[in-house]
Order: C-alpha cells, then structure tokens, then sequence
C-alpha cells in the first residue's frame, strides 16, 4: 500500500460500516421511511451547514435540521407532543428572517 493511505482505508471501513447499519438497522421494519427520512434530513441538513458560505443555503439548512429534529420525536412511539412540532416550525419560519454574517479571511 502507499505511504498514507492508512486513513483512507480505515474511513472506507468505516463508510462500509455505516451502510451495512443504515440498510440492516434504518430501513427494516415498521416506520422504516420514517427513521430513514429523519436520519437522512438530519444528515444533509448537517452538511450542508458545514459546508456552506452562502446565506440563503444555510438558513435553509436550519430549517430542515428543525423540522428534521421534529419529526424524529414520532420516532419514539406513542402520541408526539405538538408542542415539539410548532418549536420546529417557528425555528424554520424564523430562519428566513436572521441576518447571517460571515468573517472574512484576508
């Protein structure tokens, strides 16, 4: 193997990982679009907020991240509090409307 290519290796494992838990655990029986929507909201949301310079897309961003976060309270089985989802809406309705300012390197 080539000099560094140790890290790659242990992320495509754990990449590897990650898919075998994601089709063996999230998308098998009941409610498995529920629990994949959720996991998959939240994890682009994540990115996205990461990656991003532009302020419409990182408000955008918080926005599915709350409603995202929402709807994983109907993960827990029983009745979801609606008080959990009109939180998550104010969040998003809200995320329109906040300056975002960014540092500028140099």
């Amino acid at each position: 193997m080539p000099a560094g290519s140790t890290p790659r290796l242990i992320l495509c494992i754990a990449s590897a990982f990650l898919a075998w838990w994601i089709a063996a655990a999230v998308t098998t029986g009941s409610g498995a679009a529920l629990r994949f929507t959720v996991l998959t909201a939240i994890g682009l949301s994540g990115a996205r907020i990461l990656s991003t310079d532009d302020p419409p897309a990182l408000m955008t961003s918080v926005a599915a991240l709350a409603l995202g976060a929402a709807a994983g309270g109907a993960l827990a089985g029983g009745s979801p509090d609606l008080a959990l989802y009109v939180a998550a809406a104010i969040v998003a309705a809200g995320a329109a409307w906040l300056p975002v300012r960014f540092a500028r390197a140099g």
